[in-house]
């Protein structure tokens, strides 16, 4: 009686300048912005800058998000960072980041939860 067909949603194109990627790229080998701006020859404001830029463009409000979703989309290599895909977050960044990584697991579980219960009512 009714036609269940799933609705392909529109693929979003994200791009990234080059220097977004190498500032994200050097962020997610564990740089600080102090650092990156070091080695680039600019300011911290200027890392932040495109740092922000990336947020925006990725939808996501901190670097450990926006290393997770541009590796996902291969905007960045992250081979070195994923390894097995577990212990992810110990192998990129330090303690002091702890609660920032706790905080992402804690959405990603939240995520994933909904996403099991969504299925099960539609069943």
């Amino acid at each position: 009686m009714f036609n269940h067909q799933p609705v392909e949603a529109p693929l979003t194109v994200i791009r990234l300048t080059n220097r977004e990627i190498e500032v994200l790229s050097m962020v997610s080998e564990g740089l600080t912005s102090q650092q990156v701006a070091e080695s680039l020859f600019v300011s911290t404001r200027t890392v932040n800058y495109h740092l922000a830029g990336v947020f925006s463009k990725l939808k996501v409000s901190n670097r450990i998000q926006a290393i997770v979703v541009a590796g996902r989309l291969g905007l960045i290599r992250t081979e070195q960072l994923f390894g097995n895909g577990r212990g992810t977050e110990e192998k990129v960044f330090t303690s002091d980041r702890r609660a920032d990584v706790d905080a992402y697991r804690e959405r990603m579980r939240m995520y994933s939860a909904e996403s099991q219960s969504k299925g099960e009512n539609a069943s």
